[in-house]
């Protein structure tokens, strides 16, 4: 279990190194309303991932496509909507 915890932090540091690091060679900022977007979209993304993974280790399968089917679908809309919040800033710096 302490495996599945530590490969989820290696992925979240992962995807917000790669997500500085791309706003970096955008060369723009973000309002506070996407990196709070982009902040709650991989904690609910991450929440799934580890919903799923310790649900499916207690070999309780319809808990983890029930948590997988809900948290899931809530982390794709949050996503939705953050790539549309810095869809607008990079469009907005682009026009400057």
């Amino acid at each position: 279990m302490e495996l599945i915890w530590f490969l989820i932090g290696i992925v979240g540091m992962g995807g917000l190194w790669g997500i500085s690091s791309w706003i970096k060679n955008k060369q723009t900022k973000l309002s506070w309303l996407s990196w709070v977007g982009i902040f709650l979209t991989m904690v609910m993304g991450l929440f799934t991932l580890a919903w799923c993974l310790s649900s499916i280790w207690e070999k309780e399968y319809q808990a983890a496509g029930v948590g997988l089917l809900l948290f899931g679908t809530l982390s794709l809309v949050g996503m939705g909507f953050t790539r549309k919040s810095v869809h607008r800033n990079l469009h907005k710096a682009k026009k400057k």
